[in-house]
């Protein structure tokens, strides 16, 4: 986490902080206004357009928003200092100016979803021969359809959406899907209540747990969770998931 050297980043409260999340703090060199510019920006536009951007019930109901308007502000909105386009774009069409003719039709297929290639050591199994049925669990649309496209592209069967963990609990009873990849951050419930009660059921479902931020910032919870593990958004594939399931 880049900052600049104000008080409240020096302090022992801070530092604790971070290390019991997992972060690693970078603080910005003395004299550089081009970094410090850049952090009080995103930070300006972050209170702007999501801390008060809107009216909230409560403090818990703007911290669950935070997870969707970070997917929002990496890969819908429009940047002015790259030229008014998201900021997946301006990667993908600088990983093809560098080397796109050396990228396969697979690596080109994530490109096009705004993720950047990752070319991985060949397994003895194929991703494709999964097969598993997968309920999928988030509240943002735009995150369920392209997690939809990923999976089924890798072989996995996507049997259901839920947007909350109440209807995340009923549709897994009544699809009993073999998998459930759900959301840490729900309007409703948090995933590790969701993921509990999953946990319950006659038939209960394997279960994966996602967020735009990292496993660092979960990390007593997944360990006295359920859940298989945790992928964040940023490296959701079948691989991923098949590593997990088996």
């Amino acid at each position: 986490m880049p900052t600049d050297n104000g008080s409240a980043y020096r302090s022992l409260m801070h530092a604790v902080a971070c290390r019991q999340l997992g972060i690693k703090h970078i603080r910005t060199g003395a004299y550089r206004p081009q970094r410090n510019g850049k952090a009080e920006r995103f930070i300006r536009t972050m209170l702007t357009g999501s801390a008060y951007g809107a009216i909230y019930g409560s403090s818990q109901e703007r911290n669950l928003s935070l997870d969707g308007w970070l997917w929002h502000y990496n890969h819908q909105r429009r940047h002015s200092a790259l030229s008014h386009t998201p900021g997946h774009q301006k990667q993908r069409a600088r990983i093809l100016e560098l080397g796109g003719a050396s990228l396969t039709r697979s690596e080109r297929r994530d490109l096009s979803r705004g993720l950047a290639p990752m070319r991985v050591r060949e397994v003895g199994a194929s991703i494709r021969d999964v097969g598993r049925t997968v309920l999928i669990v988030d509240d943002h649309v735009e995150f369920r359809r392209v997690a939809r496209v990923l999976l089924e592209t890798d072989g996995f069967q996507v049997v259901g959406e839920a947007a909350d963990g109440a209807s995340a609990i009923a549709e897994a009873a009544r699809l009993r899907p073999q998998l459930v990849l759900l959301d840490v951050q729900l309007p409703d419930l948090d995933g590790f209540a969701v993921a509990t009660r999953l946990a319950a059921l006659a038939v209960p479902p394997q279960v994966v747990l996602t967020s735009s931020r990292s496993a660092g910032s979960f990390r007593r919870r997944l360990a006295a969770s359920p859940a298989l593990g945790f992928v964040a958004k940023s490296e959701l594939s079948g691989e991923a998931l098949a590593a997990f399931v088996g």
